[in-house]
């Protein structure tokens, strides 16, 4: 709601800014009062209706910026056969709100709240005094739907719509100066017929919500004047009033204002309701009884040419939502965790990229029955400076091997495979969409669940093009990645991004993005994202909701993903993983865990090391998933760093949780 408000703010200061710019020397002053209405109603109609689109109707403007980067070497032994992919830039920029950031947004929130709030009830007070003097008044006779009244509290004749009737009021002062007293009210007249006292009071509740925006006072007095110069264009061309005794009224009606220049709120008069009526705009005004004939652009071309520049203003807030939705900053605000888990956790990271000799690192927990986030641990010792508190939230991560599951799960849930299906491997060596793909180990044929144990990339590759290119985006949009997904609303969280198939060679699409990384799609995820798709497997199926601690949210299923048995077929796979796959090194832990291992090389020699998953195994409690960034040594992969942090944080957040 903030942004939408700041957005309306911005659009209202651009559209007044082209309509200051624009050359308008040769239009009728009706033509630019419609160019001007059309670009104050585009500009927030624009804001308004952009903000309630999905994001998935937004082109991805400016994708986050990639490298390219080495290889997806996950239990590789010979790093020489692992395949080429592309990962995210680790100096890309990630942002987030501070805690006094986040007390100075609290504060603006509440200023600009109780701003408001006296602007509406200074307002208010402004229509009560209408009231007063509409009531006050006598009535003359009836104009149409107008009701023309006289009253001895004006100095001023003025127009106005209250409670939705017409009324003209004119000064008692005028009625003895029957001529000036006749073309005034043809002119308030003039101002219902062109719907300007509607306008009115539409620009006194602009005013009244950007009260603290300058543009909104500019639009309001710069439409306030060109009513008045329209209605005297058309008094003077079209009813053929004397110039000599238009002037001499507008003279007059001066004179009677010096007395009292008070006006009500949504009117219109003869002497502007901007308070703004000095000599230099009565000069302006009598000026153009003798230039108005050179204005050549009628009404209905003021109106085409307003229509394209709404058109232009719509274009350009649609392309600043593309850019601001494809490029977005994590979500305001801190969440709550359950702080035993939480120094628990940060406590076992820190040991284990010292263990490790890690650069940086993160450790997420969570509920997967209830999509409760019960910790979120960072640490980053020079790895990258840019980052900031709580990126563990956020950070675009490449998920490499650990998406394997989930394309599988998408799979199974379309019908193009089965968990128990053989899939040939081709020895270890796979050409597909211009690229040789390797797996660690030469296999001849896995079943699917194989394929998740043993991490093999050909063969996911082969499930992949049983999927297709759209049934993987797809399948991802639907385990909650990407913008407007599972991590749209969580604090300090941001999405991922999940490109579309179009523009893209559709083999590329799925050799790169089936191995969790893309050269060519530039693919992300975030790790809240990766941690409630594995919940998801974890608790029988359903996507759910993430939520921090503070108790002020339920679960919420977000939608089933899984039927029931593909969950659990999924859970018999990644319980192989540790038993017999990738993950043997913490195949004794008490915690009987399931999970899978990640590892990647992201580029200028830094490599990503991983593990997700959940315990116990048979019965899933919690979640968690694990990265080292450039861990040392030998065997830099998985299942050899990230993988016991993983076992140590999961089996201390069990004995100390209690739902």
């Amino acid at each position: 709601m903030k942004e939408v408000f700041l957005q309306l703010n911005v659009a209202l200061g651009i559209g007044c800014l082209i309509f200051q710019f624009l050359p308008l020397e040769k239009v009728n002053f009706r033509s630019r009062t419609t160019i001007a209405r059309i670009l104050v109603f585009s500009s927030l109609l624009s804001v308004c209706v952009f903000a309630v689109l999905p994001d998935s109707l937004f082109p991805d403007m400016f994708p986050e910026i990639l490298i390219e980067i080495g290889r997806d070497v996950d239990s590789a032994k010979n790093d020489t056969k692992a395949t080429t992919v592309s990962a995210i830039n680790q100096n890309s920029a990630i942002t987030n709100s501070s805690k006094d950031q986040s007390k100075f947004l609290e504060f603006w929130h509440w200023a600009v709240l109780l701003g408001f709030l006296f602007m509406a009830l200074k307002m208010l007070l402004n229509w009560l005094q209408l009231g007063k003097v509409l009531r006050g008044s006598l009535a003359l006779h009836k104009i149409g739907s107008v009701v023309v009244s006289i009253s001895d509290s004006v100095a001023i004749p003025f127009s106005t719509m209250f409670l939705g009737k017409a009324f003209v009021v004119l000064p008692s002062s005028l009625v003895p100066h029957q001529k000036e007293f006749g073309i005034a009210l043809r002119h308030e007249i003039e101002h219902h017929r062109n719907r300007d006292t509607r306008w009115a009071v539409l620009l006194e509740l602009i005013v009244c919500a950007f009260y603290m925006n300058p543009f909104a006072y500019l639009w309001r007095r710069t439409i306030s004047q060109l009513q008045e110069l329209a209605c005297d264009e058309s008094l003077i061309s079209q009813m053929g009033i004397s110039k000599h005794d238009y002037g001499s009224c507008l003279l007059k009606v001066a004179e009677m204002a010096l007395g009292s220049r008070n006006m009500y709120v949504g009117t219109t008069c003869m002497i502007s309701n901007t308070k703004s009526e000095d000599h230099s705009f009565l000069i302006r005004r009598i000026k153009m009884f003798n230039h108005h004939e050179q204005a050549s652009l009628r009404k209905w071309q003021g109106l085409a040419l307003g229509t394209i520049l709404s058109a232009f203003i719509f274009g350009g807030v649609y392309f600043a939502h593309a850019a601001v939705r494809s490029n977005s900053a994590p979500n305001p605000g801190t969440p709550i965790f359950n702080q035993n888990i939480q120094s628990a956790t940060e406590g076992i990271l820190a040991k284990g990229l010292k263990k490790f000799k890690a650069s940086a690192g993160f450790a997420i927990v969570a509920d997967p029955e209830t999509g409760v986030i019960l910790a979120s641990a960072n640490i980053n010792n020079g790895f990258d400076n840019s980052l900031s508190e709580n990126w563990a939230l956020s950070y675009p991560v490449q998920p490499a091997s650990a998406l394997k599951p989930l394309l599988i799960g998408s799979a199974i849930r379309a019908n193009v495979t089965q968990i128990n299906e053989m899939h040939e491997c081709e020895n270890g060596k796979y050409e597909f969409g211009g690229e040789i793909f390797h797996d660690y180990k030469a296999f001849d044929r896995l079943s699917s669940a194989d394929t998740i144990a043993q991490s093999s990339n050909i063969c996911t590759i082969k499930v992949g093009q049983k999927l297709g290119a759209t049934g993987i985006e797809n399948g991802l949009k639907e385990f909650g990645f990407g913008k407007g997904g599972v991590a749209k609303d969580f604090p300090s969280a941001r999405s991922g991004h999940v490109p579309s198939t179009n523009g893209i060679n559709k083999d590329k699409f799925i050799g790169n993005i089936a191995l969790g990384s893309s050269k060519q799609a530039k693919f992300y995820v975030t790790p809240l994202e990766l941690v409630q798709a594995y919940g998801a497997i974890a608790n029988g199926g359903s996507l759910m909701k993430p939520i921090d601690t503070a108790g002020n949210q339920s679960p919420e299923i977000i939608r089933a993903v899984l039927s029931r048995q593909t969950s659990l077929e999924l859970q018999d796979a990644l319980r192989e993983v540790v038993l017999s796959g990738t993950a043997k090194s913490i195949k004794h832990s008490a915690g009987k865990i399931a999970g899978k291992t990640s590892t990647a090389d992201i580029g200028n020699n830094h490599r990503a090391t991983g593990f997700i998953g959940y315990a116990p195994a048979d019965h899933p409690k919690l979640v968690a998933y694990v990265v080292l960034f450039d861990p040392k040594g030998k065997h830099r992969v998985g299942s050899n760093t990230a993988a016991p942090v993983f076992r140590d944080v999961i089996e201390s957040a069990l004995s100390k949780y209690n739902p």
